[in-house]
């Protein structure tokens, strides 16, 4: 997922909420019917991205006469989906059974409203209910019955069961569903009842909704009830089911059976799983029942469902189904604009926490209790939500920095660039730099240098030109040590263009070489694919093995898209020296979207934690705090870097201050200070090495002192 914001559309957000709730509260918390917003704008399946309101879905119907002519104005302008359940209306569409005229009826007027809304058919998967036309032919055949279960209903008599593996059955329902989906124009069905069909008929089951899918066409909607956990290490229409449906809607989602901390936390994990899978996740919060403890039963299920909300996630709260029973309440959080997530939810013991563009989310289910978080809204006296500082704040890496001093001056005529150093097994230092002539160009005649010396403070002597040639360019290397190989990325250019700038690994024994570039080489370069993120673009590389023992460069990326900016991308190998794979997800770090961005990672791997830092480019940080400055920002490491952490190195969050600018450390005039590297002795990060754009040396080092000691 990636982390960015646009600061215009968070200003005019922040202030059209606002408004939003001072005046929602001035005439009451919840609204009925009568006082509704019109959100026809976003109805509908949202695959691209994240609406202003959260999605809601609707399910329900009215007896025994339809929906008044304001229940109709109000559905279609406030759900995205609407299942019309299975009695609607049955005075009006008799004689009974009449579920599939009441369903096509209330669809057509729906969408003469709204266009957009997706309308659902009713159908349980094994319950013969009758209340359905298609159902006078099933009750001619008693040998249809699933004779040895009959389910006992707590307010009707005992209802059979349809016998799934019995092909007749099969066929008959089949067209059942498919035949008013197709002659009404609904948008697909609502598959209920999934925990009560039989395992010895779930192959049958599923070949079944397959040949539905098939029939009424992909693009249309299946769900199911389903995800039941009646303990902490069952889930009860899961993941078989969910693999050949759109998706799974969650009835007893915080309510009975489930009624643990341990029972939340499994359909949690379960949820957010199923989520990252893509698949429509539709939870029903109840005032009913809830996680017993609950004080606040409204705020803590809707914050719970926003820990795995996606663009596929919609919400229902009610008491039923009955039209009476909450589906014209509204509350202030259904308008809440959340922006994209910058990461799919974090648990720590018992506490899940979320961070979206706009809102952060706990959960705490020790506690029973829930809190959402604004970024740049002003909190409203009675809402739920509350107020955070947005302000970017050191991390403790920054605060261990301690001023060192500026190495390796630039031989006349020459220009020295960034710094890459290591330790080779006798102690000494090796630094592996670019260096420019002052009369040539970076992306032409850059060439890497090799130095050693005793210490950080030198002196050094030069040892080498490691890379260079006469049809490349070599530059911004890193250099790390995996077992007895050391490894050097760097970025590669043909010295005839400046625009074809791809990534390349070579390997060596020895730090003094020789070095052997990998067969695949350049092992990351440009797709050329339109609207790939590296359509034209990939450079400044940095190295790393990961937690599973794989191998994973991170670096610069750019697309082909108009106005295009440096986002952070990702590939990976089973070797070394490759083939390397770009992630499907990329890029992970991305604020393309408000025109900025952030270059030159140096990413790292500690202690359980993966670690990246960058350039600011762009002033980033000015805006995810909500004060960018008016006017052009001055491009380049005019500001300081930023720190991102992650548990799994795809998904990064909000970052930190990673370290200070030049006048900072030295109190002089401000200059570039970029390409961080880290010096690391015995396994702990010793050194952070910084280039300097205003003097002739390769940059300064930094002290780290007493972190995560």
């Amino acid at each position: 997922m990636k982390s960015g914001r646009s600061y215009k559309t968070l200003q005019c957000m922040a202030l059209l909420f606002l408004f939003v709730i001072i005046g929602t509260h001035l005439l009451a918390q919840e609204k009925t019917h009568a006082e509704k917003h019109d959100r026809s704008s976003t109805s509908g399946l949202n695959i691209g991205g994240y609406p202003d309101r959260i999605q809601r879905y609707g399910h329900g119907f009215s007896e025994p006469h339809d929906f008044t002519p304001e229940e109709y104005d109000y559905i279609p302008k406030n759900y995205s989906i609407f299942t019309v359940e299975k009695r609607h209306a049955w005075g009006d569409y008799g004689p009974k059974p009449n579920t599939e005229a009441a369903t096509i009826g209330t669809a057509k007027k729906l969408k003469e409203i709204n266009p957009n809304i997706k309308v659902l058919l009713y159908w349980n998967i094994v319950l013969n209910w009758n209340f359905y036309e298609s159902q006078t032919e099933f009750n001619k055949h008693p040998e249809w019955v699933l004779r040895d279960w009959v389910f006992q209903h707590a307010k009707a008599d005992p209802v059979p069961m349809y016998d799934l593996n019995n092909p007749e059955v099969q066929k008959w329902w089949v067209n059942a569903i498919v035949d008013p989906i197709l002659r009404g124009d609904l948008d697909g069905v609502f598959l209920d009842a999934g925990p009560k069909v039989p395992k010895e008929q779930y192959e049958s089951l599923f070949k079944m909704i397959d040949t539905v899918r098939a029939k009424i066409g992909t693009d249309k909607i299946v769900i199911y009830n389903g995800y039941r956990v009646p303990n902490a290490t069952t889930l009860q229409g899961g993941k078989d089911f969910i693999e050949h449906t759109t998706g799974v809607f969650i009835e007893f989602f915080l309510h009975n059976p489930l009624d643990t901390k341990e029972e939340a936390a499994f359909l949690f994990d379960n949820l957010i799983e199923a989520e990252k899978a893509g698949k429509m996740i539709i939870p029903r919060g109840s005032p009913k029942s809830v996680l017993p403890g609950t004080r606040q039963p409204f705020l803590f299920s809707f914050a719970s469902f926003l820990l795995f909300y996606g663009p596929n996630s919609y919400y229902i709260y009610n008491s039923g189904y009955n039209k009476t029973q909450g589906m014209f309440k509204d509350y202030p959080e259904f308008d809440l604009a959340t922006g994209k997530p910058l990461g799919s939810a974090v648990r720590n013991g018992w506490v899940y926490t979320r961070d979206f563009e706009r809102i952060t989310v706990t959960v705490n289910l020790d506690t029973k209790e829930a809190k959402i978080e604004q970024h740049a809204f002003t909190p409203v006296n009675g809402n739920s939500l509350v107020s955070k500082d947005l302000t970017i704040k050191e991390s403790s890496f920054c605060k261990s920095l301690k001023a060192g001093k500026y190495i390796l001056p630039a031989k006349e005529g020459w220009w020295n660039w960034g710094m890459a150093p290591i330790y080779d097994k006798e102690g000494k230092l090796h630094i592996f730099n670019s260096c420019i002539p002052y009369s040539g160009k970076w992306s032409r005649q850059s060439v890497i240098n090799h130095y050693v010396a005793d210490s950080v403070e030198g002196p050094y002597t030069f040892v080498e030109t490691a890379f260079s040639s006469d049809t490349t360019t070599y530059h911004n290397p890193q250099v790390s040590k995996v077992g007895d190989t050391y490894v050097l990325v760097f970025l590669r250019n043909p010295s005839a263009e400046d625009r074809s700038q791809s990534i390349g690994i070579a390997t060596a024994k020895s730090l003094n070489g020789p070095w052997t570039e990998s067969p695949h080489s350049p092992v990351i370069k440009p797709s050329g694919i339109p609207g790939s993120p590296n359509a034209t673009h990939a450079s400044n590389p940095t190295f790393l093995v990961d937690a599973d023992g794989k191998y994973r460069i991170y670096y610069k990326s750019m697309s082909d898209r108009q106005n295009s900016r440096r986002t952070i991308s990702l590939a990976i190998a089973d070797k070394i020296e490759g083939p390397y794979v770009d992630h499907p997800d990329n890029p992970l770090i991305s604020y393309e979207d408000i025109g900025l961005d952030v270059e030159d990672p140096y990413a790292f791997y500690y202690q359980g934690t993966y670690y990246m830092i960058v350039e600011d480019r762009l002033n980033v940080r000015a805006a995810l705090e909500g004060t960018k400055p008016a006017g052009r920002t001055r491009p380049g490491g005019n500001r300081p870097g930023l720190l991102y952490t992650s548990k799994d190195g795809i998904n990064w969050g909000r970052p930190e201050i990673g370290y200070n600018t030049n006048s900072h450390y030295f109190n002089e005039e401000l200059s570039r200070t970029e390409r961080p590297h880290i010096l690391w002795k015995d396994g702990k990060p010793e050194y952070l090495f910084l280039a300097d754009h205003g003097t002739r040396t390769a940059g300064f080092y930094l002290k780290i002192e007493n972190w995560k000691q």
